[in-house]
């Protein structure tokens, strides 16, 4: 399901494998669809899915919008705001 799901909504930015999904993926654009409602959006923020034959890991940013750039003044909660927009993880 994972996997369909990450074909489907990426597009392959280098590295594929013909049938397989190894390799680097860039997002796109994203779809969310439940019996009560649906959204897509064409024009996401960055993100990369990567694909190894053990393993995975993903990075993206899941806010949309400017973003002020970090400054000497900027507060603790500023810079939490700006780092709870990207995601990033991995696995086996």
């Amino acid at each position: 399901m994972a996997a369909a799901f990450v074909a489907g909504m990426c597009g392959c930015a280098g590295g594929g494998h013909g049938d397989s999904i190894q390799g680097v993926w860039e997002v796109v654009g994203r779809s969310y669809t439940t019996p009560d409602t649906s959204w897509t959006n064409s024009a996401p923020e960055p993100g990369q899915y990567f694909f190894g034959e053990r393993h995975f890991s993903v990075q993206e940013i899941r806010e949309s919008g400017p973003r002020e750039p970090f400054a000497a003044e900027t507060t603790d909660e500023e810079r939490l705001a700006a780092f709870d927009a990207f995601h990033a993880y991995s696995g086996t």
